[in-house]
């Protein structure tokens, strides 16, 4: 009978050995090595190229103060902002511009986090019935009433949608107009906050007519804050429209 807290020969030679603790240390430096090597190096031809060909489109896509995005539409220059520059170049996919391209006629529109208004302009340039653009960024705001302000169905808000109204805080990230965000930690060590109107369901009763029997689509790019802004259309009382 094996004493408590002993064990016997056998069994402890059946146990598998455990790597030596300088064994398991090489192996994490060999993987941290690799991990090294592999990172993007501003000297990488591939880096180089795609950077050149980013800079190419950028300058044979501009038209004086507009830009032609990958997308099909005309956008207000913006620059290098970091979000603009996805926008032209068609980073973003084509999923949800295909999507409104095919579906968007005769809807109603809810695009949640408009920025300057890319999704907008595919829907209503595909006979959306009514294109309601959110942005509370001012900055912002300005760009997207200039690619809109030939869109007759278009109706820009400068308001934050969420479930609490209000004044509260936009919190931004200097050349990345998309990360805006009304939730600190979606954005990190931002350094730039403004204070915004925020606005719920409510709002949508009193500033978006939605037709009986009308399909209503909602496009929601918020940084973190979309349960709130579900929570908000949820209170609406065409609610049961969205598709």
């Amino acid at each position: 009978m094996t004493a408590p807290g002993s064990e016997s020969a056998a069994h402890q030679a059946a146990r598998p050995a455990t790597p030596p603790r300088r064994v398991r240390i090489s192996i994490a430096a060999l993987r941290a090595t690799w991990a090294w090597r592999a990172r993007p190096r501003r000297s990488d031809p591939r880096r180089i190229v795609r950077r050149a060909a980013e800079r190419l489109h950028l300058r044979v896509a501009r038209d004086g103060d507009t830009v032609w995005s990958a997308y099909g539409v005309p956008l207000a220059d913006r620059g290098t902002d970091e979000t603009f520059v996805l926008c032209v170049l068609g980073t973003y996919g084509y999923r949800l511009a295909d999507l409104l391209r095919e579906q968007a006629e005769g809807v109603v529109l809810l695009d949640i986090g408009a920025n300057v208004g890319l999704y907008s302009l595919i829907a209503s340039r595909s006979g959306a019935q009514a294109v309601h653009a959110f942005e509370p960024d001012p900055d912002t705001t300005t760009l997207l009433e200039r690619n809109l302000m030939d869109v007759a169905t278009a109706r820009i808000h400068p308001v934050a949608l969420s479930d609490s109204p209000g004044l509260t805080a936009l919190h931004r990230v200097p050349g990345h107009s998309g990360r805006s965000s009304l939730e600190p930690a979606a954005v990190g060590s931002s350094d730039s906050s403004i204070p915004v109107t925020a606005v719920d369901g409510s709002y949508l009763d009193a500033n978006v007519e939605v037709s009986p029997g009308c399909r209503v689509v909602v496009k929601i790019d918020v940084e973190g804050h979309e349960l709130d802004v579900l929570r908000a259309i949820r209170r609406w009382s065409d609610w049961t429209a969205v598709a």
